[in-house]
């Protein structure tokens, strides 16, 4: 696979998971939920304003009652999912959270399926 073509396949891939995450966040909405969108954060690193892009540890808290779900959106072109497409920290920010009570996982959209 070229260079060029990687990159398309990067720009499309980044824009189906953003649609899928709006479409996430309108349905919370229309369904009278409190969902907060995580956006992508940032770190300083030393050296005059230098900033690093840093991905937060899952995109979406909804509130519903007295609850709390924390979730992360994955979209795959193919139909299945496994351990190796999931980021570890992640995992474990997930599973520290379902231990304390709350509900957390992943919501995921299959793009391809039989």
């Amino acid at each position: 696979m070229s260079k060029l073509a990687k990159i398309l396949g990067g720009r499309k891939a980044k824009a189906v998971g953003a649609g899928f995450e709006t479409a996430v966040l309108t349905q919370a909405l229309r369904e009278g939920l409190f969902p907060i969108k995580w956006p992508d954060g940032c770190r300083r690193i030393p050296g005059p304003m230098k900033m690093i892009p840093v991905k937060t540890l899952f995109d979406f808290t909804i509130f519903v009652d007295s609850k709390m779900i924390c979730i992360d959106t994955k979209t795959f072109e193919k139909n299945t999912l496994t351990k190796g497409d999931l980021v570890e920290h992640q995992i474990n920010a997930l599973a520290t959270i379902q231990e304390r009570g709350f509900v957390s996982g992943y919501l995921v959209y299959f793009r391809k399926l039989n």
